[in-house]
């Protein structure tokens, strides 16, 4: 059983994603929703609401995926999503948490306070992203200050800056205003790219010992993304066992796996290819067994995607004779 957070995408006043359940052994997988917290946080799955105590299952080398909706926060105080499941299988429960904090509001907020940009062979050199920033204060005088850039690297550029929403009392005594951001992250050359998390400061003019940081994370999304090996537990001698692994594009362009071949004569996808450009493919491999022991080979895919023109993926299996 394996999970990932995947696909975080930002939207006017939320992020959205999709946490990725795979099944990658040989039983039905039961997964239950136990815990949520934060009214902040709306689950989906197969486009309906997903309520404490709703359940799906998954089936064997099958994917699932929990959609998410995360609001920004609107008011000063702690606001954490929180959600946990329940995965069922081997006869135990292992749980399976999805926990994110959003910040405190006191002087200075940001959302998102993590920025992740993806980058791909269309478009290396260049991307953009926005931030809301939010300042509160008792003092109205204080609002009248423009954000800047503090501490960046020099890679990122503050190209707009404009008022969302003007000083507004939101609670008696509290003024606050916000400030859309937006950034421009250029790199000469894809060997530049840094490998570590950026932290990045924003201050307003007047009050420079007042700041608030951001995280900038950056990551290459080229070719196609496919489980390395297929593992195939005990099989009877002759006996047919089948796979289904997903291969799909990391930047989300379409591709089409043009043909498919196998170096071991117990290993066959059955698949039929060429197949038809898609974002994702599903390949159904058969393992039948025609010696006792250990089976080793490598599966071979052609494909029509630029980075991952050809995919190898190594394939195991044991056989035994009763």
């Amino acid at each position: 059983m394996y999970s990932e957070l995947a696909l975080i995408e930002e939207k006017k006043g939320s992020f959205t994603g999709d946490f990725v359940f795979y099944n990658s052994s040989s039983e039905l997988i039961l997964v239950e929703l136990k815990v949520t917290s934060c009214g902040c946080l709306s689950l989906q799955y197969e486009g309906r609401p997903l309520h404490v105590g709703d359940s799906f299952s998954i089936l064997p080398g099958k994917t699932e995926s929990v959609s998410m909706e995360m609001q920004y926060p609107r008011f000063p105080g702690k606001n954490e999503y929180k959600a946990n499941f329940t995965t069922k299988y081997q006869g135990k429960d292992h749980i399976v948490e999805i926990n994110m904090a959003c910040p405190v509001f006191e002087d200075i907020s940001i959302d998102p306070r993590i920025v992740q940009l993806n980058f791909d062979r269309s478009s290396v050199t260049s991307r953009n992203f926005s931030v809301l920033l939010v300042r509160t204060s008792r003092e109205k005088s204080d609002l009248l200050g423009k954000p800047y850039l503090h501490n960046a690297p020099d890679f990122l550029a503050l190209t707009k800056s404009s008022v969302r929403s003007y000083e507004t009392e939101f609670e008696k005594g509290l003024w606050q205003k916000e400030w859309l951001l937006e950034f421009d992250v250029k790199f000469p050359a894809e060997k530049e790219m840094p490998k570590v998390p950026q932290s990045v400061s924003l201050a307003f003019d007047g009050v420079s010992s007042h700041s608030v940081d951001f995280t900038l994370i950056l990551s290459k999304t080229y070719g196609v993304i496919f489980p390395r090996t297929i593992t195939f537990p005990d099989t009877r001698l002759s006996e047919s066992r089948m796979r289904s692994i997903s291969i799909q594009s990391a930047a989300k362009q379409p591709f089409a796996v043009k043909s498919a071949s196998s170096d071991h004569s117990s290993f066959s996808i059955i698949t039929p290819v060429p197949s038809n450009e898609l974002k994702q493919h599903w390949i159904e491999v058969e393992f039948v067994p025609k010696t006792l022991g250990e089976n080793r080979g490598t599966l071979t895919l052609v494909t029509s995607h630029a980075d991952s023109e050809e995919i190898e993926i190594d394939v195991e299996g044991i056989a035994f004779s009763e």
